[in-house]
């Protein structure tokens, strides 16, 4: 009976601890940056962004970053995990629609156990801008993972949260703040801005 009553203890602390759960979004727009990306087609690591003012010879062009964060926060650290997703419009934001491609988005998915993994070839859809009014831009996102959720890597780390997760797919109207890279969000979110 006392063996029952411990049982029962420790799963209702396990049920408290998981409403302890939450998840968050964030909507991040960085506009009229310069930017350059070493290792684009890294797959590994957290995201580096280097501000560049680009020379006369050589000028860079102007760029929009919109970023979209999903973060499951648990009362158990083993089972946080983070999805972002970061997309390059160039020039200023204005309406319109802007097909994702392997060249101007890239999904990151990291845990407590797992650095950040880059994905840039398996997205599909596209965002389009609605409204540009002063610190928000307005915009109807859809967007998906194709890939499929790969069983053996699953079974290799049934520990890890980040093997568990369905694909990606994020869809509706959002509101992307407008903020500078300085902004918190952006490292909690695994996307790193460095001045050049």
């Amino acid at each position: 009976m006392h063996s029952l009553l411990k049982t029962i203890v420790a799963a209702a602390a396990v049920v408290i601890a998981a409403g302890c759960s939450r998840d968050t979004w964030s909507y991040r727009a960085v506009p009229d940056t310069n930017l350059s990306r070493p290792n684009p087609m890294a797959t590994r690591g957290t995201l580096v962004l280097k501000g560049d003012s680009g020379t006369e010879a050589a000028p860079l062009s102007k760029q929009t970053v919109l970023m979209a964060s999903w973060q499951h926060d648990s009362a158990l650290y083993h089972h946080n995990v983070g999805r972002t997703l970061v997309i390059f419009i160039d020039g200023q934001p204005k309406p319109g629609q802007y097909w994702l491609t392997s060249e101007n988005a890239v999904l990151l998915t990291y845990s407590a156990y797992s650095a950040p993994a880059r994905e840039r070839v398996n997205l599909a859809g596209s965002i389009r801008v609605d409204r540009v009014e002063g610190n928000r831009i307005v915009a109807d996102v859809a967007v998906q993972e194709t890939s499929e959720i790969d069983s053996s890597e699953f079974i290799d780390h049934p520990w890890d949260a980040m093997y568990t997760l369905p694909p990606f797919r994020l869809r509706g109207q959002h509101t992307f703040a407008v903020t500078t890279p300085a902004d918190p969000i952006f490292e909690k979110s695994a996307v790193k801005w460095v001045a050049q």
